[in-house]
């Protein structure tokens, strides 16, 4: 295959600025059928709605991203991949190596060390075997970050998978839990903590986890564990030969990222 593309930030206010990412790529493969390494996706943002050009097939790879804020309000908007955790690129609650989406951030600090931050997207929805519903289907998730040290950080975070109809109670910066009461509870609710610590310059310690379901009176087997946990490290020495070395350890129950519904 053969890939061009185009990069660049346009400025318009010191408050607001537009990202690009344009791109193509010509191949006699078919993208839907592509193989990739097992545990990884696809890297382009292009799956079907391509051109014939001779013998080769054109895919469009296009991402669009408007940034407005200042340093206390800011936030963003457009079809991009978003990713959320200290694990980017192999997150658990939202990961960005994922297919691109419509999204919507928005973040606010406040109390100098208090960071608030809230995503609201439309996304792609496939069954198991991979085939496209006609449902809609909408990820919401938003967090709340304490930097208790310059070290030492902690954040907690709910997020929330829902489908058949655009409820825009989630983009509201209101417990998720008390809000699917109002809407049905068939949700897919879950919340989930993350800690970091940096003990030395360039060495930084995380651990994410997260819960659906969990059983907290019997405490048997029998129970539904919906859970999932992440820890590593990462070193990023000062060296143009490394830019970063890391290792994490992931453990996700079964139907952790299922539902009723969703």
């Amino acid at each position: 295959p053969v890939y061009f593309s185009f990069i660049g930030d346009i400025p318009f206010y010191p408050f607001l600025a537009l990202g690009y990412h344009a791109g193509a790529y010509l191949t006699t493969a078919d993208s839907e059928k592509a193989v990739t390494p097992l545990f990884t996706n696809i890297e382009h943002d292009s799956l079907s709605d391509s051109a014939g050009i001779g013998p080769f097939t054109c895919y469009t790879d296009m991402n669009l991203i408007t940034s407005f804020g200042n340093s206390l309000f800011f936030g963003n908007a457009g079809i991009s991949r978003f990713g959320f955790g200290p694990f980017m690129g192999n997150g658990i609650a939202l990961n960005d190596t994922c297919f691109h989406m419509a999204g919507l951030t928005y973040n606010a600090l406040f109390f100098e060390n208090f960071t608030y931050g809230h995503f609201y997207a439309s996304i792609g929805a496939t069954n198991n075997a991979g085939v496209e519903q006609n449902n809609t289907k909408y990820l919401s998730l938003h967090s709340v970050n304490w930097d208790i040290t310059k070290n030492l950080s902690a954040s907690f975070y709910e997020a929330a998978v829902f489908g058949r109809r655009n409820e825009l109670s989630y983009a509201l910066p209101v417990p998720y839990l008390v809000n699917e009461i109002l809407t049905g509870v068939n949700d897919n609710i879950w919340m989930g903590v993350i800690g970091e610590y940096r003990p030395v310059n360039n060495l930084k310690l995380a651990f994410d986890v997260f819960v659906d379901d969990f059983a907290v009176r019997s405490l048997t087997l029998d129970d539904k564990y919906r859970l999932a946990l992440q820890t590593g490290i990462f070193w990023t020495p000062e060296t143009p030969f490394i830019e970063i070395l890391s290792m994490d350890y992931q453990a996700v129950m079964p139907y952790v990222y299922t539902h009723v519904e969703y």
